[in-house]
């Protein structure tokens, strides 16, 4: 291990010292970067699908339609309930609400104000939502459903896929062997 140096010193009477090392910068990028890659993942996916296409996708999968159907309008609703906020904040600041207090119980109290209101909102719109998708016949004979322009896997799909699992699989095998470990990473980065 390669010390940097202490955040807490050696010779503090109360707190014991606390070493910081070159390894711990390492995996807090790692970790970083882990996570940043998760999210932009899961921003992609909202951005670039459609809905309906998730929930289609969810059900060709052997899945319940409903399952599918509820993901789809969990990420599909989520601009619906951000715009319900908004307009309930702004009739609430009309009306002379304030937030910024350091009393704790009235900065419940004063946010409270704000969420009664979209929870009831949602759930008024989640419910006609319901009632739509019921009138329309969602989920009646999902087996023999025909589409307009139906998605299919490509050559390309296959390929890009069978890369994507290889990376997965070769990064999973390194790792489980021993081979790439933070030692490595510091050999790489110049400390021996």
């Amino acid at each position: 291990m390669h010390l940097i140096g202490y955040l807490v010193p050696p010779r503090t009477p109360v707190i014991s010292p606390i070493p910081f090392y070159w390894e711990t910068i390492v995996f807090s990028i790692g970790t970083v970067l882990r996570l940043l890659t998760i999210v932009l993942s899961a921003l992609i996916l909202i951005k670039t699908i459609s809905p309906s296409e998730l929930a289609l996708a969810v059900t060709r999968m052997k899945v319940p339609p409903e399952i599918g159907m509820a993901i789809s309008m969990t990420i599909a609703y989520i601009p619906v309930v951000v715009g319900q906020l908004l307009s309930v904040m702004e009739a609430q600041q009309s009306r002379a609400w304030k937030v910024k207090t350091s009393n704790p119980i009235t900065r419940f109290r004063a946010y409270a104000s704000i969420c009664i209101p979209t929870f009831f909102r949602s759930f008024q719109a989640a419910e006609a939502m319901a009632t739509a998708m019921m009138s329309r016949g969602f989920g009646y004979d999902i087996d023999h459903r025909t589409e307009l322009e139906p998605t299919k896997f490509d050559t390309l799909d296959w390929v890009i896929g069978a890369i994507f699992v290889a990376f997965l699989v070769g990064g999973f095998l390194l790792g489980f062997l021993g081979v790439i470990q933070y030692t490595f990473t510091m050999h790489v980065l110049g400390f021996r």
